[in-house]
């Protein structure tokens, strides 16, 4: 598996030590923010992680978005997916 570099937003930063263990990069939107004003700007972050090979991976429902309509390489970890990934799946369990 080759290594990748991952933009994490503020509220998937857990998922880091996972990303690393596998042997990818881990970069801190976070930090980036702090670092250069800029980056305060959501579409600037997103055109950053796609301009240096990064994946997006967010929580939040604009930058999601955002991505998808943009054609950005991002994971955006939604409600809607999660229900229909996950939950939807196991339901023919219980019936």
């Amino acid at each position: 598996m080759s290594q990748l570099t991952f933009l994490l937003d503020e509220h998937v930063e857990g998922f880091d030590k996972k990303l690393m263990e596998l042997g990818h990069k881990v970069v801190y939107a976070k930090k980036l923010r702090k670092e250069e004003t800029k980056f305060r700007n959501d579409f600037n972050l997103l055109l950053h992680a796609k301009e240096n090979g990064m994946i997006f991976v967010t929580k939040d429902k604009e930058r999601g978005q955002t991505c998808k309509d943009n054609n950005f390489p991002c994971v955006w970890l939604s409600d809607d997916r999660i229900f229909d990934e996950m939950i939807l799946p196991k339901l023919k369990d219980f019936e």
